[in-house]
C-alpha cells in the first residue's frame, strides 16, 4: 500500500511562522499593554486594561482558522493533481469531496480574504499603540530628568484632559515615588511593543501565504472542472458519432 503523497513544505512552514507569530504577538502585546496601563493608572489612577480574554479569542480562531487553510490548501491541491491514492481516499474521501466544488472553495476564498483583513487592522491597532506608547515614554523620560526631589502638580495644568480620562477624583502631583515607577528603565515596554508588532507582521505574512493558496487553488479547481466537463461533452458526442455509424451499417446490410 502506497503512503499519502507528502504536504507541501510551504504550506508547512507557513503554518508554523502564522502559529509563532500569533502566540508571540499575544504574548508580547498583551505583556506591553498591562504595563502601559500600570503606569497610566500610577500617573492618572484610571485603572488596569485587561486584554487577556480577548487575547485568547484571537489565538485560538486563528489557530483554528489557520489549521483549516493549510488542510484545504492540502486536500485540495492534491485533489486537482490526481494525487489521492486509496490510503489517503479512505481518510480524507469526506473532506475531497466537500471541497470539490466551486462553491466550498469560493467561501472559504472569501474567508481567508477577511482575515486577512482583520488581522492588517489589527497590526495597524498595533503600530498605533506602539507609536502612542513610545511618545508617552520619551515624555516620560524628559521630564523624569528634571525632577530632582520636588513635586509637580497638573492639576491646574490639564483639567480638561483629567476630565476626559476619568471622571474621579485623580491625583496628579507628580513625586519621587511616582518617578521610580515611571522612569525606570525595567518599565520601559516600548521594545516589547515593537516585538509584538514584528510577530503580529510574521504572523500576517503567513496568512497571505494561505490567501494565496486558496485563490490558486480555487482557480485551478474551476480550470479543472472545466476541462472535465469539456471531456465529457467530447465523450457523448463521440458516443453519438458511433451509434449513428452502426445504425447506417445495419441498413446498407438489409
Amino acid at each position: 500500500m502506497k503512503l499519502p503523497p507528502c504536504p507541501p513544505v510551504a504550506s508547512l512552514v507557513a503554518l508554523i511562522i502564522s502559529l509563532i507569530g500569533c502566540f508571540g504577538y499575544c504574548f508580547l502585546f498583551n505583556r506591553a499593554v498591562d504595563g502601559f496601563s500600570t503606569q497610566l493608572d500610577t500617573l492618572l489612577s484610571i485603572g488596569r486594561i485587561h486584554m487577556i480574554l480577548f487575547l485568547h479569542l484571537v489565538a485560538l480562531f486563528f489557530t483554528l482558522f489557520v489549521v483549516f487553510f493549510y488542510v484545504v490548501g492540502v486536500v485540495t491541491t492534491k485533489t486537482v493533481n490526481g494525487k489521492l491514492n486509496s490510503a489517503t481516499n479512505c481518510c480524507c474521501r469526506w473532506l475531497s469531496f466537500l471541497l470539490g466544488n466551486q462553491l466550498a472553495m469560493a467561501i472559504i476564498t472569501v474567508t481567508s480574504y477577511g482575515l486577512v483583513i482583520a488581522w492588517a487592522l489589527l497590526l495597524c491597532f498595533t503600530a498605533i499603540m506602539m507609536g502612542l506608547y513610545i511618545i508617552f515614554i520619551g515624555a516620560t523620560y524628559s521630564f523624569c530628568a528634571l525632577i530632582d526631589n520636588q513635586c509637580f502638580d497638573f492639576t491646574v495644568l490639564m483639567p480638561a484632559i483629567i476630565n476626559m480620562v476619568t471622571h474621579k477624583n485623580v491625583d496628579v502631583t507628580f513625586c519621587q515615588e511616582k518617578k521610580e515607577a515611571l522612569c525606570s528603565a525595567k518599565y520601559n515596554f516600548s521594545g516589547t511593543f515593537v516585538l509584538a508588532f514584528i510577530m503580529c507582521l510574521i504572523a500576517l505574512i503567513g496568512l497571505v501565504h494561505f490567501l494565496m493558496c486558496m485563490v490558486a487553488n480555487f482557480t485551478r479547481l474551476r480550470q479543472h472542472q472545466m476541462r472535465s466537463k469539456g471531456h465529457d461533452y467530447e465523450t457523448d458526442g463521440a458516443g453519438g458519432n458511433s451509434m449513428a455509424m452502426n445504425v447506417r451499417m445495419t441498413k446498407d446490410d438489409i
